[in-house]
């Protein structure tokens, strides 16, 4: 390199001169100009240009470690560019995490680590044009201007010259979208590109993605008490968090407003993001705010995509599928799912599962806030639609999933074409599970914006999933909300159902005094209506109650009243489940034969019309009444029939029944281990459908296992547990068999007074509802621990003479042992 004297004649002061190759050259007083042979090009002006790092960054462990793991960790070294794109929502954090990481990494890369801003999402900023870009990275790589070409191919290429051989970490933050990153992408695979954007980058195919989402609970936490300057965490902390959603800048912004308010407490930050709708508008500071933020994002959509964004903010509901956001935005599915995919590429939605997606709180709140601003006139008929789709589609599951071909309180006429149809059940079943409490939610939401007749109708076509798949407590919210909205409007029919379908969950959970008082209120209506068909069907389910709590006569007058009823209408479906009701009673009156021909005829009417839950209804009652008529072996096969049915049309209820009885068969046949897997399984799921009987039959048929194993602490704390229950719930059948098996567990463990006190009271429990099967087992029991012979014999003469009279095949054993004695 040499200088010389230019033409010129300017004085140049003595300075000093780096040039590109990084030598430094020392020039005195010089008259004229100067001219440097050589390179031309300036010298790399800032090569270290990250902003500086935040002291308060907070979590985001896992995120860093697959920053680490992307650049370092996978493909193979030295052959291709790592591009990092950090995607996610406005003010999840992208720019803090990937300046963060970028000051973690810098020490590998020694040439420098730029960060350039591109303007994606900035108020009052145009988005940076990828040649406008270039200009700027190869100014700092050191190229004159006048040697930076003008066209975008010809400045990529020559970056792509400049940045061959260097390894430099470069943080581009705000992209708007791959066109803008793709030409600033550097020539050599030293290099590393660190990328933020809130949009998902899919076409930049060799990138690896890393979406940040909401920080956790804690981190939360541990960030707005950094940021605010405070030291204790407290509720009124952690629910400032839980209303900025979990959200950094939301977070951030809230901090700054308590810090900067000294006379406030974080109470009272609390109470101001309460009072404010959503929260959304108190999230601000200076020219910053969260609306802001989510603004940007929502200006740059198309007309359509704008539309469903704001209308998408109408749904009441957690989540929502493509056909419900149809329904909202008035247009088909495929041009909604097109529009939802760019919603979600831009962070606006997220999909939670495979085709379901969800609104953050506050991007909720401020989808809500601009259809208020920008379509007020359009809100009522988009919710209208919206609810129309629900009424219709559940009505359309409804049909593959009532037990009864039709709910008489429906309108259909007023529904219109479903927009999706089911094939089968299980689709069916499929779309009521991920639906359930968005349904919940609209009814709720059109009761309170006076629609009484549709809250009815809606809840109406929920009943028959929620009541197959133990969905009881939600379905007795939604049956008192269809109560108090038919007597709004005087609707005795709807009234009389939702009485009707309130009772018979409230049964199935053990609730009998109150299901009781729910189907005789029920009963009255339909007969000052004269619907024959619906008291058919309460007398059935009332008949069902008073069975469970011992009322064997009254049981059989409802239940032999509704089988007369369902043969006058030929209602073929009813005198099935009457028959199998009744086949109950009969068998627990010792009337065993009775019950076998009728549960028979039940059986053969559920498999012609097709009603697998009534037909595997039928098995376990079969099952049970073979394991008290003692042929265990084939109680076992009919019990696992059912079972197996059960399970396949994801009936838990029914599963826990067949379980309960199949374990204490497997008990008698003396298969222990079997028992005890069995009856756990059953009790668990009695626990989790709240069906407080089947969790007491479950307790003491678990116990008489335990017993029988030598486990008698866990027998006697299981037992007394089921007593318990039975006796809150009034089910005296359930108490006198609990009661034979405590008195069991006494004469086991030594204790004759005690079992003889058992068996007493199970005794008179047993005469007075006329369950003649427990009566003589109770005898036999008194007979087992009497303190004389002549006392013994006398009790088991009395067991033997109800034996006989009930065609038991127990007859037979006792009077060989009174023979033997």
């Amino acid at each position: 390199m040499s200088i010389v004297p230019s033409d010129s004649t300017d004085n140049v002061e003595s300075r000093n001169i780096a040039t590109s190759a990084g030598q430094l050259i020392q020039v005195g007083v010089i008259h004229g100009g100067v001219s440097i042979h050589g390179s031309a090009d300036l010298p790399a002006a800032a090569v270290r240009t990250l902003p500086g790092d935040i002291a308060s960054f907070t979590g985001r462990h896992a995120e860093f470690e697959r920053v680490l793991s992307d650049a370092f960790g996978s493909a193979v070294p030295g052959k291709v560019v790592k591009i990092i794109v950090i995607d996610g929502m406005a003010g999840v954090g992208k720019t803090a995490f990937a300046v963060h990481v970028a000051h973690q990494l810098a020490p590998r890369f020694p040439d420098g680590q730029i960060f350039l801003r591109l303007y994606g999402h900035t108020p009052g900023h145009q988005p940076a044009d990828p040649s406008d870009a270039l200009y700027t990275l190869l100014i700092t790589m050191g190229v004159a201007p006048h040697k930076i070409p003008p066209g975008l191919d010809a400045r990529a290429a020559l970056w792509r010259d400049r940045s061959a051989h260097t390894r430099l970490l470069l943080l581009f933050d705000d992209a708007t979208g791959s066109a803008q990153i793709r030409p600033l992408l550097p020539g050599g695979a030293g290099n590393l590109v660190l990328l933020t954007s809130r949009r998902r980058l899919s076409l930049l195919y060799d990138a690896m993605p890393i979406t940040l989402g909401l920080l956790d609970s804690d981190e939360a936490e541990t960030l707005f008490l950094q940021l605010a300057g405070l030291d204790a965490r407290d509720d009124s902390v952690a629910g400032i968090v839980r209303s900025c959603g979990y959200l950094p800048l939301a977070i951030s912004l809230m901090a700054g407003y308590l810090k900067h308010h000294q006379a406030w407490t974080p109470r009272h930050l609390l109470d101001e993001l309460d009072a404010v709708t959503g929260g959304l508008e108190a999230m601000y500071a200076e020219d910053d705010s969260v609306a802001t933020a989510f603004d940007l994002s929502y200006r740059e959509l198309a007309t359509d995509q704008r539309r469903m964004f704001r209308r998408l903010g109408l749904h009441p509901g957690g989540d929502f599928d493509v056909h419900a956001a149809a329904a909202l935005g008035d247009l088909d599915t495929a041009a909604t799912r097109r529009i939802l995919d760019s919603l979600f590429s831009c962070h606006l939605v997220e999909e939670v599962t495979r085709g379901r997606y969800s609104f953050h709180d506050l991007i909720r709140a401020h989808a809500r806030s601009l259809v208020q601003a920008e379509e007020p006139e359009g809100r009522k008929d988009a919710i209208c639609r919206l609810l129309r789709y629900y009424l219709a589609t559940a009505d359309a599951a409804d049909r593959h999933l009532a037990r009864r071909s039709r709910n008489r309180d429906r309108d259909t006429g007023r529904l219109p074409t479903p927009l999706r149809r089911f094939t089968s059940r299980s689709e069916a079943v499929d779309w009521m599970t991920a639906e359930r409490l968005n349904l919940q939610v609209m009814a709720d939401h059109v009761a309170g914006h006076g629609l009484p007749g549709d809250t009815v109708s809606l809840v109406a076509t929920m009943h028959g999933f929620l009541r197959v798949h133990g969905y009881w407590d939600q379905d007795i919210v939604l049956q008192n909300l269809a109560i108090t909205e038919a007597r709004k409007i005087g609707d005795r029919a709807g009234e009389a159902n939702a009485l009707h379908r309130l009772g018979e969950v409230q049964r199935l959970m053990g609730q009998f005094q109150a299901s009781v008082a729910s189907l005789h209120g029920a009963l009255d209506l339909f007969h000052g209506l004269a619907d024959t068909l619906g008291e058919a069907d309460v007398l059935t389910d009332l008949g069902f109650v008073q069975r469970r709590t011992g009322e064997y006569p009254a049981s059989a007058v409802s239940l032999k009243r509704a089988l007369e009823l369902y043969r006058e209408l030929g209602d073929e479906h009813g005198e099935a489940s009457a028959l199998n009701y009744l086949g109950d009673v009969q068998r627990l009156t010792g009337d065993y034969r009775a019950a076998m021909a009728g549960q028979a005829q039940a059986l053969a009417l559920f498999r012609a019309l097709g009603d697998r839950i009534g037909e595997a209804n039928v098995l376990t009652s079969q099952g049970e009444a073979l394991r008290v008529l003692g042929d265990y072996e084939a109680a076992s096969t009919i019990l696992n029939k059912a079972l197996t049915l059960f399970c396949d049309l994801g009936n838990r209820h029914g599963e826990a029944n067949a379980l309960n009885y199949l374990g204490d068969v497997q008990r008698l046949l003396g298969d222990h281990p079997a028992a005890m897997t069995s009856q756990t399984r059953a009790l668990a799921l009695y626990r989790e459908l709240g069906n407080r009987h089947g969790e007491a039959n479950a307790l003491n048929y678990l116990g008489e296992v335990q017993r029988l194993i030598g486990e008698h602490e866990a027998a006697a704390a299981c037992q007394a547990q089921s007593l318990r229950l039975h006796r809150e719930s009034s089910n005296r059948h359930g108490q006198t068999r609990t009661l034979i098996s405590l008195g069991e567990l006494a004469l086991d463990s030594g204790d004759p007074a005690g079992a003889r006190e058992r068996f007493q009271e199970s005794l008179g429990i047993a005469h007075a509802i006329a369950a003649q099967h427990e009566e003589a087992e109770s005898w036999a029991g008194l007979g087992r621990c009497a303190s004389d012979t002549t006392s013994a014999a006398a009790a088991l003469r009395q067991a033997l003479d109800i034996y006989r009279r009930i065609s038991s095949p127990r007859a037979q054993a006792l009077a060989e042992e009174l023979s033997g004695s």
